[in-house]
């Protein structure tokens, strides 16, 4: 007996899909509201702590806004499918992986293994 995966929709109509997408479109709002009213309501008694925990915040936000840089970077590198365009769309990304390794804000083994994959594309194009 087949077992219903995630994926399966159990044989709904296109209008039901596209229902179901849109919930969980808005569900992935929903969580995100509720980590910053998490992030809100914390248990920091002293000064210090509630300091901490609004610095904490500012930078994860920081930090989520430079990997999404990064992400958006990498894809326009793999998208690219001529030769010219793709070097130097990779010399860009490539400098930004080092800033963000050396920032720590991702791991350098990271950075290193996607300007590796990076570049093996770019060979490919020329």
């Amino acid at each position: 007996m087949n077992a219903p995966c995630l994926g399966d929709l159990g044989g709904k109509s296109e209008a039901g899909k596209l229902t179901q997408t849109a919930n969980l479109i808005s569900l992935s709002g929903y969580f995100r509201n509720l980590t910053s009213l998490i992030e809100e309501t914390t248990l920091a008694n002293t000064r210090s702590a509630k300091k901490r925990n609004r610095q904490d915040q500012k930078r994860n936000e920081h930090n989520r806004a430079q990997r999404s840089r990064m992400k958006s970077a990498i894809k326009k590198v793999a998208t690219q499918t001529e030769a010219a365009p793709a070097a130097q769309a990779y010399k860009e990304t490539a400098a930004l992986l080092d800033r963000l390794a050396s920032r720590r804000i991702i791991h350098p083994n990271k950075a290193a293994r996607k300007k590796s994959q990076l570049a093996k594309q770019v060979k490919k194009l020329g």
